[in-house]
């Protein structure tokens, strides 16, 4: 045997090792040979570059553990490649934010519950209640008007809710139709619900 075929199945046990490792660590997978790097903070996302092509590897939905200070964990909402770097985009829920510094014992998963990773829905969902009355004097036909607010959304596949519960007074007698809808501006509509 030659030593290229040597180097080769060298190669190929040590990875099979790093995977059994890994296997007993809770579901996580070592990224440490990586150099993740801090890039853009927009709470709650948030961007890391890693050298080199790694887009074949992460994926969106993906978990994600790193140290900060302390552990902190992630989803990953968006991966991207452009030379030089792999750019991953991170959700960190209500609990954790990526600072400007040195990000080590990054790991990742393929499991939506690895060990350790926060399953409380309230830390990963994104709300908000409008608690007090909002109105519209003398609406015109055909307008949209928004009184609910607005919600960032983080990057990434959401399934998006609303709920409202809208009442009309008219000055003349007739018909009068209402509508709501959830939309990304305030004279459009996405989704809509009716009532009468």
């Amino acid at each position: 045997m030659d030593s290229q075929a040597i180097s080769e199945q060298m190669q190929s046990l040590l990875e099979r090792i790093r995977r059994l490792e890994d296997a007993d660590n809770g579901g996580w997978i070592s990224a440490v040979e990586e150099k993740w790097t801090f890039s853009l903070a927009d709470d709650p996302t948030y961007t890391l570059n890693i050298p080199g092509d790694f887009s074949w590897k992460y994926c969106r939905g993906q978990r994600v553990r790193l140290q900060q200070g302390s552990v902190k964990y992630f989803i990953i909402t968006g991966v991207s490649y452009s030379s030089p770097s792999t750019t991953l985009k991170l959700y960190g829920g209500t609990d954790y934010d990526l600072a400007n510094s040195p990000i080590i014992e990054p790991y990742f998963s393929m499991a939506k519950a690895p060990y350790g990773f926060p399953l409380d829905e309230a830390k990963w969902r994104v709300e908000s209640l409008m608690t007090s009355d909002s109105s519209q004097a003398s609406p015109a036909a055909g307008t949209w008007y928004n009184k609910g607010g607005s919600l960032a959304v983080p990057i990434g596949r959401w399934r998006v809710e609303y709920a409202a519960e809208l009442e009309v007074t008219r000055a003349a007698a007739g018909a009068l139709d209402v509508f709501a809808t959830l939309s990304t501006a305030a004279n459009s509509e996405v989704n809509c619900g009716r009532s009468s």
